[in-house]
């Protein structure tokens, strides 16, 4: 399953929102922990529509809201006192980078809301020029500051997958410190892993290798063009994994398709993560009646076994009371002859008695037998 985005599957996602969002209004936002902020709008015609941007792994549309915590994040609110009833104009992802603004207005200023999908992630709030009102998080890099008051400076990549030239491939792939032509692909020129596969499948380039000539270049640079004209075909695969453009990659999987990228990516984090909640209430459910089953059971035992016992006690005492006189006859001729006689002496006489068969002077117990 997909676990975050690249920077071509954020330029498709980023073109499906905007249609979806212009111009509507920013109705709430909410903040789960730790990065996920959703933006609660309402659509023209439309209705409720929610983007729900989980930094720094992925963003999607959504119909639904998942349960987000009572007392909001001050962050949350901060976002809500500026950004209440605004309306967002555009989205807009900053050169190739897995960065991407929303440009919202409000009566009396223009925002810029950056999320960063890269590394730890993080959003910050700026003004119309740039400049940083608040981010979620305070960050410090060798090159740059995020922090309040400061201009926002994003890490600019020197190769850009969609202005690269058979030259800048070359030199990329030149100058690039990473052990393989699939790294270099995946990790400078912003890729990932499928689609620098992909471009080295086809160019048939074994994606190990470290060093290209110029016919290299030249089939790998076709393979580049190849890909920025690709049309969207947006698929999910019974292993859960889903992509915007039909691979060679995946080219004997069995797919089910979608009618945009968002829509697969909702299917997946949305449906099947209610799906799976649900069973896992369900199984929760089922293990709490197996447990009150077994609770039954052993109680349905201890039952039986008292009524047993009732009965058993139930006849005894009724064989007792109808020999009541016998026994108290007994009773008291021992009673009697106790007076006189010692115990050894009595047992001594009672041997052999027909129904005195054993005195247990120590416990008090008589052992009689009655036919």
């Amino acid at each position: 399953m997909k676990k975050n985005i690249s920077s071509i599957e954020l330029a498709v996602l980023l073109k499906e929102i905007s249609k979806e969002l212009k111009d509507s209004k920013i109705d709430k936002i909410y903040l789960i922990p730790p990065k996920e902020i959703l933006l609660q709008t309402h659509v023209t015609g439309k209705g409720k529509r929610i983007l729900r941007i989980n930094v720094p792994t992925l963003l999607y549309l959504s119909e639904t809201k998942p349960e987000a915590p009572e007392k909001p994040h001050g962050y949350c609110m901060f976002l809500r006192k500026r950004l209440g009833n605004a309306r967002i104009r555009s989205f807009n992802q900053l050169d190739f980078e897995r960065i991407f603004e929303v440009n919202i207005s409000t009566k009396d200023t223009n925002y810029k809301l950056i999320f960063e999908m890269f590394s730890k992630g993080n959003v910050i709030l700026c003004d119309e020029n740039y400049k940083i009102i608040s981010p979620l998080e305070n960050q410090k890099w060798s090159q740059r500051v995020v922090k309040p008051k400061e201009q926002y400076v994003y890490p600019k990549s020197k190769y850009n997958f969609l202005t690269i030239k058979e030259d800048d491939l070359k030199e990329l792939i030149k100058q690039s410190n990473k052990d393989s032509i699939v790294k270099a692909l995946a990790m400078d020129l912003g890729l990932g892993g499928i689609y620098a596969e992909e471009l080295c499948i086809k160019a048939k380039i074994k994606k190990d290798k470290k060093t290209a000539d110029n016919n290299t270049i030249k089939r790998l640079f076709e393979q580049v063009k190849e890909l920025r004209k690709l049309k969207t075909k947006p698929f999910i695969t019974k292993k859960k994994e889903l992509l915007p453009f039909e691979l060679y990659f995946h080219k004997d999987e069995e797919k089910t398709y979608t009618k945009t990228f968002n829509e697969a990516l909702d299917k997946i984090f949305t449906t099947t993560k209610h799906e799976n909640k649900l069973q896992k209430k369900t199984t929760k459910h089922d293990k709490e009646i197996t447990k009150i089953e077994k609770v039954i059971k052993i109680q349905e035992k201890q039952i039986s076994s008292l009524e047993n016992q009732y009965k058993d006690n139930t006849e005894k005492g009724e064989f007792i009371y109808s020999n009541y006189q016998t026994i108290n006859d007994i009773l008291e001729q021992l009673k009697t002859a106790r007076k006189t006689m010692s115990w050894k002496d009595i047992k001594k006489k009672l041997k052999g008695h027909k129904i005195i068969k054993q005195i247990n002077e120590k416990n008090s117990e008589i052992n009689i037998e009655i036919k």
